[in-house]
């Protein structure tokens, strides 16, 4: 490159003192100086741009594993919609009709969505007036809702109740026929008259006594 001593040149305005080939060596040297990256890979990514392979992506999905807009737009399109109520089943309409219609039957209370070739029903009101609706403290448990003609589930009063509570378990206690066996088995036992068995002045408890006639 060219070099010019201005110790001994006086600049004068409107003056060039550079020729053209000094220009041309001016600007190869600021060309050599200046680095300008030929590859993406001598770029600094300070924005944190994706450098994975479309393959090894996290958080997205290929294409093919997408819905396009027109597939989107075809499944909502079969999402039921309530279009109005007809007084009967027959009143349904035939034509002009897409797959998720759906209409109210007023005479079952019933809901019919269309499935492209016919009316499927999807549910409709239950009478639920024959049972109780909650059992409070102005209505428990009673005898209007238990089958009084069947013995396992029949209604029990609190005077019923009362009187089982006061009597004994039969296995803890002996039966008549089974008292009276015991009893003679482990007795003596004394024939007479009623009038002998009224004159006794005691009666012996071991003792069983036997009332003759006559």
């Amino acid at each position: 490159m060219a070099t010019i001593d201005l110790g001994k040149v006086v600049p004068e305005k409107g003056i060039d003192y550079f020729t053209s080939s000094d220009k041309q060596e001016l600007v190869e040297d600021v060309i050599d100086e200046i680095f300008i990256p030929t590859k993406v890979s001598e770029l600094t990514n300070d924005s944190g741009f994706i450098t994975n392979t479309v393959d090894n992506l996290t958080n997205y999905y290929k294409t093919s594993e997408t819905y396009t807009k027109t597939e989107v737009d075809n499944k909502i399109s079969s999402v039921y919609k309530y279009k109005g109520t007809v007084a009967t089943y027959q009143d349904l309409p035939s034509q002009n009709l897409t797959i998720g219609d759906v209409y109210n039957v007023e005479s079952d209370g019933s809901n019919y969505a269309w499935a492209g070739i016919a009316w499927d029903k999807l549910g409709g009101e239950i009478d639920l007036s024959g049972y109780q609706e909650k059992i409070d403290s102005s209505h428990k448990l009673s005898s209007d809702l238990i089958d009084d003609t069947n013995n396992t589930n029949k209604f029990v009063s609190s005077t019923e109740k009362t009187t089982w509570n006061a009597k004994a378990n039969a296995s803890d206690v002996y039966n008549k026929t089974d008292s009276d066996s015991r009893y003679l088995q482990n007795s003596k036992i004394v024939i007479l008259t009623q009038a002998e068995y009224d004159a006794l002045l005691s009666k012996d408890p071991t003792v069983f006594y036997m009332i003759k006639e006559g």
